[in-house]
């Protein structure tokens, strides 16, 4: 649940990590927290997460590497970058190194190869992807957005509205958590009509948990790795959905990620 600052002005974040575009950071600094989906299934850091239901995020490490079709083409990096140490490099360098290279080769017949940034599993060292650094600094944001996680060290612990300094899912998320009449949906009669209609024999709360608990004896071996979800359509959200979860006694969910999502508890 959102909630305003303890102290005004509280400032938990690094004044140096906040000033910096994640597209301005070294690729040092920024492996330190990219995460991507690793598609070999043989990997062992996959395997130690278990049996979980969604991605399997693993750490990555970063490197520039030539455009694959260059490199089909037998071309390679200009020396200039690709000698350029991980410490001191950033994606817009790579960014503005394409962008030079489009410009001053009209005719598309380059000595040199463009340049990708390679995300390789830290842990069984495949390829998770390449990201095309061509477009916009702005496009090469979200690129880098959808695979950098957020350090927790460097966040705020209380959110405080109209705070332009927290990233923009997280803040996002609690502006729309505020949204949310918590006191006027969770009255104690709603919580009685809940306790009802999961211990009744004939409670439609009952029938879907015994439903949604066959399928985890299937897939878990555990009836109880299962809990209820209850879409609450608001006028306050519009078009959104919000989600009320219930984990009833002895029930609770199966281990799974949250890659990519942003939360507010």
């Amino acid at each position: 649940m959102a909630a305003p600052a303890g102290q005004v002005g509280a400032d938990l974040l690094r004044p140096e990590r906040r000033q910096a575009g994640i597209i301005d950071m070294s690729l040092a600094d920024l492996e330190k927290n990219v995460m991507a989906v690793c598609n070999n299934k043989r990997c062992k850091g996959r395997k130690d997460y278990g049996n979980v239901t969604d991605n399997a995020r693993q750490p990555c490490t970063l490197s520039v590497k030539p455009h694959t079709i260059d490199a089909a083409n037998g071309l390679d990096l200009d020396g200039g970058l690709s000698n350029r140490d991980k410490t001191t490099l950033t994606p817009r360098d790579i960014l503005h190194y394409n962008l030079g290279l489009a410009q001053n080769t009209a005719d598309d017949d380059s000595d040199y190869a463009r340049a990708v940034i390679r995300l390789n599993c830290r842990n069984c060292k495949s390829i998770a992807m390449d990201m095309l650094a061509e477009d916009t600094s702005q496009a090469l944001h979200l690129q880098i957005r959808n695979v950098y996680c957020h350090d927790i060290q460097f966040l705020k612990l209380l959110y405080q509205p109209g705070d332009s300094s927290m990233p923009d899912d997280a803040r996002v998320v609690c502006e729309l958590v505020g949204k949310v009449p918590a006191a006027d949906l969770l009255t104690q009669r709603t919580l009685e009509c809940i306790q009802r209609s999961l211990q009744s024999a004939h409670g439609r709360l009952r029938a879907k948990l015994m439903e949604k608990g066959h399928k985890a004896a299937i897939h878990f071996r555990n009836k109880h790795k299962t809990y209820i979800r209850i879409g609450l359509g608001l006028k306050v959200l519009g078009d959104l959905t919000a989600v009320l979860e219930l984990w009833p006694s002895k029930f609770s969910s199966p281990r799974h990620h949250h890659g990519g999502c942003a939360g507010s508890v």
